[in-house]
């Protein structure tokens, strides 16, 4: 699949196909000729038009708005530095490069200094212009990917989008939703399954939709393990390549030992995006088949039981017997013969966790305490097995159960061990997964202890100390850019960073640091 890139073209197929207009400005009119037959040769969908000097080149630009401009520096009227500096005013998004021979680098290092992308020695053979051209076209096409992605994601925000890109029309978008593991409830940097991002599943994306001329853009979800995956065609059979697509990607999907949900909204507009995203989380959250991987399409969403809970209402009353006559050397039992009913008939994470809700409140006010706890623990289980771990030390520890002790020595030693880790390393990608495989316990486990001796868990404590540092390093440090302070801190999304920070401080982090002006 072609590189994005604007504006665009039809081809034959109906796909969009990039047209580059570049602009070459030369006082030597046979050189400037030459250079034009060169490029047209190289690349058949750019479009080149040619000015004499700086003058006529500003006149050519109202009119041809290209989106390369290629100048050579010493000319009449208006020599190449003072063309680069009205064009980058009229349009500082402008690519610009300049022709000059060795012996005028000054006029090179002045340009460069400009912002001018990239230079030219003179005399040029047809193979150093095709290197330029094919630097100015990466570049070019990187930040108009780069416009895509950005218009992308306000529009999914909800947030004003103008100036949609012309490389964006397109009659047929499918947006999936893809959740890697349990969904999570709340904001939180720990979680399973974080590792299917840097998996072969979203390479093999790009390859699968150029087999199928398609579009495809990979945006942040709502949660740190949710991707928003957008696939776009012109194509009359639309609905036949994207179903080709989905079938594919899932079949790659159920050969992972972890389980992946996605849910897919189809034939849909671009300004259909926002609210389809909403639906397609709301669909997530209530009918994520725990533990297994799945595809749930929205047109279906109509048919699906919402009543499901019903299917394990022996199991659960049993279970809730056993809590009201307080027969816990019965519980692990029942719990079990629940949780295989659960997994046997495809329980939706929605179902589980409100039904140990139900248990929990049966234990009245110690139960209802430890929901927060409950609700990370089912977030953090890949699987039954985990799950049927983490439910029993939660409950262990509810009936005081000596199954559960720890000399507050080993306690103490592992919780410091631990604290100094996320020190040392808040800067990396940390999952609950991770820290329990360091320290060799269950995560639920190693949150519940660490939360006993620090009074938070390791997802708080990991929060607030990054957020302490981007404070720290904001103060120190005012020229650092947004981007650069949420990066140092251990997080490569700008937008999920500002909000942990808000979450955090009250404030978001533009205006802390203006605060911090006054």
């Amino acid at each position: 699949m072609k590189p994005a890139a604007l504006p665009y073209i039809w081809d034959s197929r109906r796909r969009w196909r990039p047209m580059l207009k570049i602009l070459l400005v030369d006082d030597e009119v046979a050189l400037c000729k030459g250079m034009k037959k060169l490029i047209q040769k190289a690349d058949a969908d750019s479009v080149v038009e040619e000015a004499y000097d700086g003058i006529e080149a500003l006149d050519m630009m109202k009119e041809f708005d290209p989106d390369i401009l290629l100048t050579d520096m010493r000319m009449p009227r208006m020599d190449g530095l003072q063309l680069l500096r009205e064009a980058k005013a009229r349009k500082p998004g402008l690519l610009t490069a300049v022709v000059s021979a060795y012996s005028d680098y000054e006029y090179i290092r002045e340009a460069l200094r400009m912002n001018a992308s990239d230079y030219l020695l003179k005399p040029a053979t047809a193979g150093d212009l095709q290197e330029l051209l094919h630097r100015l076209k990466l570049r070019f096409r990187q930040e108009a990917i780069k416009k895509e992605q950005d218009f992308l994601g306000l529009l999914l925000q909800g947030l004003p989008a103008d100036d949609c890109p012309a490389s964006l029309r397109y009659s047929h978008y499918t947006l999936l939703l893809v959740c890697a593991g349990p969904y999570i409830n709340g904001v939180t940097d720990l979680y399973p399954g974080g590792g299917l991002w840097q998996s072969p599943l979203f390479e093999d994306c790009t390859e699968r939709c150029k087999g199928l001329d398609l579009r495809h853009w990979m945006l942040n979800g709502e949660r740190p393990n949710e991707r928003l995956l957008l696939l776009a065609t012109n194509a009359g059979d639309a609905e036949v390549r994207i179903r080709s697509f989905v079938d594919g990607f899932m079949g790659t999907i159920r050969s992972r030992k972890k389980p992946v949900t996605v849910v897919a909204g189809t034939g849909l507009s671009l300004y259909q995006l926002y609210a389809t995203s909403k639906r397609l989380r709301r669909e997530l959250l209530h009918f994520l088949v725990f533990g297994k991987s799945n595809m749930l399409q929205l047109k279906d969403s109509g048919s699906r039981k919402t009543d499901a809970a019903r299917k394990f209402a022996k199991e659960t009353a049993t279970v809730m017997e056993v809590i009201e006559h307080k027969r816990y050397d019965l519980f692990a039992e029942e719990l079990s013969a629940l949780l295989s009913s659960w997994e046997s008939g495809e329980a939706t994470q929605y179902v589980i966790q409100q039904t140990l809700f139900r248990i929990l409140a049966e234990l009245g006010d110690r139960g209802l305490e430890r929901q927060i706890d409950l609700e990370m623990l089912v977030s953090h289980s890949l699987g039954y097995a985990e799950l049927k771990h983490h439910v029993s030390l939660l409950f262990d520890d509810l009936f005081e159960s000596p199954n559960l002790t720890v000399k507050s020595v080993q306690v103490s030693t592992i919780v410091g061990q631990v604290e100094q880790y996320l020190k040392k390393n808040f800067r990396q990608s940390i999952t609950l997964q991770s820290l329990s495989q360091e320290f060799g316990l269950v995560p639920n486990y190693l949150s519940v202890l660490f939360k006993r001796e620090v009074g938070m868990t390791p997802v708080e404590y990991l929060m607030e100390y990054r957020i302490k540092e981007a404070k720290r390093m904001m103060d120190e440090r005012p020229d650092l850019l947004l981007k650069q302070v949420a990066s140092e801190v251990g997080y490569s999304d700008q937008l999920y960073f500002s909000r942990v920070f808000k979450k955090q401080t009250g404030q978001s982090p533009s205006e802390y640091a203006h605060s911090r002006q006054r």
